[in-house]
């Protein structure tokens, strides 16, 4: 391995020259470039020669260069490699040579279909597999702790709620409603199981739910009066006041279900169970004891790939649709969320945030940076009806602004286009570009950020409203906040769901208004997998449905 990947970054060097062409060079420039010294520069060579991938002529006498000849392409010498590799069933050995910037995007195409998908006459793995690549490390994976899509989405897959997106899926099989909902008695499946084959009780869901008390998503619980176990499969729990969203929360990711007694491990009782999560690769395998449907697809492997993220977001196809090694389909829909801007309503007066925002040709922008932004968002989740009312824009720049963002998600770019349009207007603009987990850590006028969609859309907006961790508790004033809770706390009594729609609209439209939320675009949401998977499906995070895939080869 070690010797391959030698050999592509001094072929990297003259990719242009083709091969069989002999080419002068010294032992000490060879040395330079594989940053070794002269005396492994000979073992080197030797394995290249002995491989037959070089001719080496040594040079004769003082001022006389040595000279090698490429005798293959880098593509036969890799294809070589990897029937080796992946005879051996050492994949991960593909991540590796993924990763080296010498690589032609050729070659990188290439590695990247046999490490997803394999050759066509591979026969060694008869499992129903996936395999998908992720520009990043997944991180955190405690329901509690989560806020972002892809860590979201594997905790959908991995964990139940209390109450499921459908019936199927849930863990209370039946419930109870009082008129005024104020109790909600629920009755769980019996037999449930977590992925440590132990059985799911009703004090594991008292424990999952009052665990959130300390945690960002604490307002889903605050309602809470109390949680009474009548036994194992029955529990009441016993609201303050009437909310008649309730159950609509308990669907969210934070609620799912952990073992009371295993508070530091992954262990939830969802179709899949974490086979194996580390810096390169995160495996969920499909759970033979889930009480529901048992997944089609046996193997879900999400590669950890960060060369992808620079590929695609410099405009380049990460995967080619063209492919010699296999087959794939599209699948693709526009995001419910959106990209959005936040301007700071202390730092910032109304007059200059309504001129910032004057500045922002939302359909150039989209037009300028191209790749998978789609559409212009009047709104920050699809399904709220805006209609700008007629306002005055003034002209009332701020002499300075900063901006702050986190890093992937195309961030970079778009941040680079805001603070362009500003100072083409004569704002001087400071942007800071952080990692996710440091975004809302330092004081800035203006936060670029995204929010994805939940299967409620008035969950959703719940959840930017009132979780403690929104940027939208760091741009308002606590008067304002203290406003917003409290027509919150009114919706949530309103027994029409239209008209909490409605309510809860209008407290996302004044925010647009008061020149405070700026949606910006929203996503083309694309996925390729290989033609054999069928049953294809992208949820509100843009990410297949795993359950329901089907490999028909």
């Amino acid at each position: 391995m070690n010797t391959l990947i030698q050999f592509l970054i001094l072929r990297s060097k003259w990719n242009n020259i083709e091969e069989n062409q002999p080419i002068p060079v010294t032992l000490t420039e060879i040395a330079e470039i594989l940053n070794c010294s002269v005396r492994n520069v000979k073992y080197i060579l030797k394995s290249f020669i002995s491989n037959d991938w070089i001719i080496w002529i040594p040079g004769m006498g003082r001022g006389n260069p040595s000279k090698i000849t490429f005798r293959q392409s880098n593509r036969d010498i890799i294809e070589e490699e990897v029937k080796k590799i992946m005879k051996e069933n050492k994949a991960e050995k593909l991540m590796v040579l993924l990763q080296l910037e010498e690589l032609q995007e050729k070659e990188r195409k290439y590695l990247l279909d046999i490490l997803l998908y394999r050759e066509k006459n591979n026969d060694t793995y008869s499992k129903d597999t996936l395999h998908l690549p992720v520009y990043r490390q997944i991180h955190q994976l405690s329901p509690s702790l989560v806020t972002r899509r892809t860590e979201l989405h594997l905790i959908r897959h991995l964990y139940s709620t209390l109450i499921g997106i459908d019936s199927e899926r849930g863990i209370a099989e039946h419930w109870r409603i009082e008129s005024d909902y104020k109790r909600f008695t629920f009755v769980l499946r019996k037999g449930v199981k977590f992925h440590d084959d132990s059985t799911l009780t009703a004090e594991d869901v008292r424990y999952s739910l009052l665990k959130l008390k300390n945690t960002n998503f604490s307002w889903v619980v605050d309602e809470i009066k109390s949680i009474e176990i009548l036994h194992d499969t029955k529990l009441v729990i016993q609201l303050f006041r009437s909310n008649y969203s309730f159950l609509s929360w308990l669907t969210l990711p934070c609620t799912s279900i952990i073992a009371a007694n295993y508070t530091d491990r992954i262990i939830g009782t969802g179709p899949y169970y974490l086979s194996k999560h580390n810096e390169s690769i995160v495996i969920l395998k499909a759970f033979s004891n889930y009480f529901g449907y048992r997944p089609s697809t046996d193997e879900i492997k999400l590669i950890i790939v960060p060369v992808i993220y620079k590929q695609y977001f410099d405009g380049q196809e990460v995967q080619n649709n063209n492919s010699d090694v296999i087959e794939k389909q599209v699948v693709s829909q526009i995001d419910v969320g959106c990209k959005y801007i936040l301007l700071h309503t202390a730092a910032l007066s109304k007059e200059e945030r309504l001129s910032l925002i004057q500045k922002i040709n939302i359909p150039q922008m989209i037009a300028s940076l191209k790749e998978n932004r789609q559409e212009v968002a009047t709104t920050l989740l699809r399904g709220i009806n805006h209609s700008l009312t007629d306002q005055a824009f003034p002209n009332c720049l701020p002499s300075t602004v900063s901006i702050r963002t986190y890093k992937g998600a195309g961030n970079e770019k778009d941040m680079g286009w805001l603070c362009k349009q500003w100072e083409e207007s004569g704002v001087r603009v400071n942007g800071t570009l952080v990692d996710y987990s440091q975004l809302y850590d330092g004081k800035t006028d203006v936060i670029l950020t995204e929010i994805s969609g939940e299967d409620s859309l008035e969950t959703t907006l719940f959840s930017f409203i009132l979780n403690k961790d929104s940027p939208l508790q760091l741009v308002l004033s606590p008067k304002r906040l203290k406003e917003i809770r409290e027509i919150v706390g009114n919706v949530i009594q309103i027994n029409d769901q239209e008209k909490r729609w409605e309510e809860l609209s209008h407290v996302h439209n004044d925010l647009i208004e008061e020149g405070v939320l700026v949606p910006l675009f929203r996503w083309n949401q694309i996925v390729k997998v290989p033609t054999s998977f069928a049953k294809l499906s992208l949820n509100s995070y843009g990410w297949l449905n795993f359950s329901e895939l089907v490999n028909e080869m």
